[in-house]
C-alpha cells in the first residue's frame, strides 16, 4: 500500500507498507474494495479488506438417505421371544438387532459382550415385548 500525505509542515510526503498474506498451493487472494485510512493522534491505521478463494479439494462422496418408505406392521402371531443366531460375515449386531425388533444393548448384556466386540459365536437374541 502507498499513502501520499501532508506532514506536520504541510509538505507532502509518500509511505509504503507491504504486508504478506500466506497462501496455500492453489489458493488465490484479492482486494474487496479501497482501503479504509483512519487517523490517529500519532499516525493512522490503514486497513484492506481481502477475499481468500481456498483451493479445490479432493472430492468427498457423502452417504445420504434419498428415499423413505413405510412399511406396514405385520400380523403379530406367534413368534419366538427368543432366537438363537450367528452373525453374517458382512452383517453388524444393529443389524440383528433391527431384524428382531430388538435393541443392541440388550443383545450386548444378554450375551456378555463389550462394546466394539465382534461376536463370532452363536448368540442368544431376545425379543423385546410390545
Amino acid at each position: 500500500m502507498r499513502l501520499l500525505y501532508l506532514d506536520e509542515t504541510e509538505a507532502p510526503a509518500v509511505t509504503e507498507r507491504t504486508a504478506q498474506l500466506p497462501l496455500r498451493d492453489g489458493e488465490t487472494c484479492t482486494r474487496c474494495g479501497a482501503p479504509e485510512v483512519a487517523f490517529t493522534g500519532t499516525g493512522c491505521d490503514l486497513r484492506q479488506a481481502v477475499s481468500v478463494t481456498p483451493a479445490a479439494g479432493e472430492p468427498a462422496v457423502l452417504t445420504t438417505v434419498t428415499a423413505v418408505q413405510t412399511v406396514p406392521e405385520r400380523e403379530e402371531g406367534r413368534r419366538p421371544s427368543l432366537v438363537m443366531r450367528r452373525l453374517a460375515a458382512d452383517e453388524t449386531l444393529w443389524d440383528a438387532a433391527k431384524q428382531y425388533r430388538t435393541d443392541e444393548e440388550l443383545i450386548r448384556a444378554v450375551n456378555q459382550l463389550t462394546e466394539g466386540e465382534v461376536p463370532d459365536k452363536m448368540l442368544l437374541i431376545p425379543r423385546m415385548r410390545p
